[in-house]
C-alpha cells in the first residue's frame, strides 16, 4: 500500500520497515477447522431441485431458495474469517463443483463487501460516521466502488503479491483475505477505500498524464540543468505537474494513512477490532500535542524515495521536486486532506 511518490508499487520503501507487514506475502495463519458443514444447506438443496417435469414456477421458486442458501453460505464463510475459524486451503477440501466455485466468486466479494460495510455502520465514533457518509454520497448515484475479493481459491492469481490494493486510475480495490489477519481485515478495508474515494488522487491521475509537458521539460533540460532558468510559465507548469505526481502518490498515502490512523484509533475505543501491534507501535511514536496530520506527513516524508528513472533522472526535474517536497516539508499547515477533511476532529 505505500508506494513511491509517483509509482504505487509492492516494491517501495515502506513506513520504517513496520508498514511492510501490509506488503508482506506470507499467509496469515488461521486455525484449521473445517468449513465443508457451511456448505450443507446448499448441498440439501441442490440434491432437492425439482425436475423437467416439475412446473416453471417451481423450478423458479427453488432456483430462488438455492441463491438465498449461497447468499447464507457466504455469509458463515464471512463471520468464520473474522473469528479465525477457517483458511482459504479449507475451500479445496470440500468436493465444490465448477458450478459451486463460480457462485462462490460471484458471491463472496458482495457478501464480504457488504458485511464489512454493516459492521461499520454500527459504529458511533464521529471519525468512522463521517467516513462512511463519503462513501454513501459517492454510491449513492453512479459512482460504484469496483472490489475483487482474491484469495479463496489456489487458481486464482491476484494482481500483486500484496495484501491489497487500489487501481489508481479506476478507484477498484482487490483484497487477499487468505493473507490479511482477520483483526486487521477492517481496518486495511478502511485505508483502500480511503484511496478509492480521494478526489485529489483521481484528479492527480489525469494531470500527471501531461506527455508534452514531459517533452518539453526534456527538451529544456538539454540546455540547463537549473530550476531557476525555467520560464515562469513553464515552471509553474512544472511545479503544478510534480504536484499532482505527489498527490497521487505520496500525498495520497498521506491522506489515507490521516484517515487510517484516525478511525483506527476510533474504532480499537469502540472495540470493532482488538490492537494491532504493528499499527500501534508507529502512534507511539506521536507527540501528545502534535496533530495527526502532521505527525502522518513527516512520518511518511522521511520513508518516501523519489523516482530516478525516466525523466526523473534529469538533474533539473531532480532539483525541482526537492524544492516541491521542501516547501511541503517546511510549510506551517500540512496539506489539506481534500473531501476527508471532516473525518479529521
Amino acid at each position: 500500500m505505500l508506494k513511491q511518490v509517483f509509482r504505487r508499487q509492492s516494491a517501495t520503501v515502506a513506513l520504517l520497515g513496520v508498514l511492510l507487514n501490509l506488503l508482506g506475502t506470507a499467509p496469515v495463519a488461521l486455525a484449521q477447522i473445517s468449513s465443508c458443514s457451511d456448505f450443507q444447506e446448499v448441498k440439501d438443496l441442490q440434491d432437492a431441485l425439482p425436475g423437467v417435469g416439475t412446473s416453471r414456477a417451481a423450478r423458479a421458486a427453488s432456483q430462488d431458495q438455492l441463491w438465498n442458501a449461497w447468499k447464507n453460505t457466504a455469509r458463515k464463510i464471512f463471520s468464520r474469517y473474522l473469528r479465525g475459524e477457517m483458511s482459504a486451503d479449507s475451500f479445496e477440501s470440500c468436493a465444490l463443483t465448477s458450478e459451486d466455485r463460480e457462485a462462490l466468486r460471484d458471491l463472496l466479494p458482495q457478501i464480504f463487501f457488504e458485511e464489512s460495510l454493516s459492521l461499520l455502520e454500527k459504529s458511533q465514533s464521529s471519525s468512522i460516521q463521517s467516513f462512511m457518509r463519503i462513501l454513501h454520497e459517492r454510491t449513492h448515484g453512479n459512482h460504484l466502488v469496483l472490489f475483487r475479493l482474491v484469495g479463496h481459491f489456489r487458481d486464482q492469481v491476484p494482481p500483486t503479491s500484496s495484501l491489497a490494493g487500489v487501481q489508481r486510475g479506476s478507484g477498484s480495490i482487490f483484497m487477499n483475505f487468505a493473507k490479511i489477519p482477520p483483526n486487521e481485515w477492517l481496518v486495511i478495508l478502511i485505508h483502500e477505500l480511503a484511496h478509492s474515494l480521494d478526489d485529489r488522487l483521481q484528479e492527480a491521475v489525469m494531470k500527471f498524464s501531461d506527455e508534452g509537458l514531459v517533452k518539453e521539460l526534456a527538451v529544456f533540460a538539454t540546455k540547463s540543468q537549473d530550476p531557476g532558468l525555467l520560464p515562469a510559465e513553464l515552471r509553474s507548469r512544472t511545479d503544478r505537474w510534480l504536484m499532482a505526481g505527489l498527490d497521487r502518490g505520496f500525498l495520497a498515502e498521506y491522506r489515507a494513512w490521516t484517515i487510517t490512523f484516525q478511525v483506527y484509533q476510533d474504532g480499537l475505543r469502540e472495540r470493532l477490532w482488538n490492537p494491532i501491534p504493528w499499527l500501534d507501535s508507529i502512534l507511539a511514536i506521536k507527540g501528545p500535542n502534535v496533530p495527526l496530520a502532521s505527525f502522518t506527513l513527516h512520518y511518511l516524508d522521511s520513508n518516501f524515495i523519489d523516482p530516478t528513472d525516466g525523466i526523473f533522472s534529469l538533474p533539473l526535474i531532480k532539483r525541482e521536486l526537492k524544492n516541491v517536497r521542501n516547501a511541503l516539508r517546511n510549510a506551517q499547515e500540512p496539506p489539506p486532506l481534500g473531501n476527508f477533511t471532516q473525518v479529521i476532529f
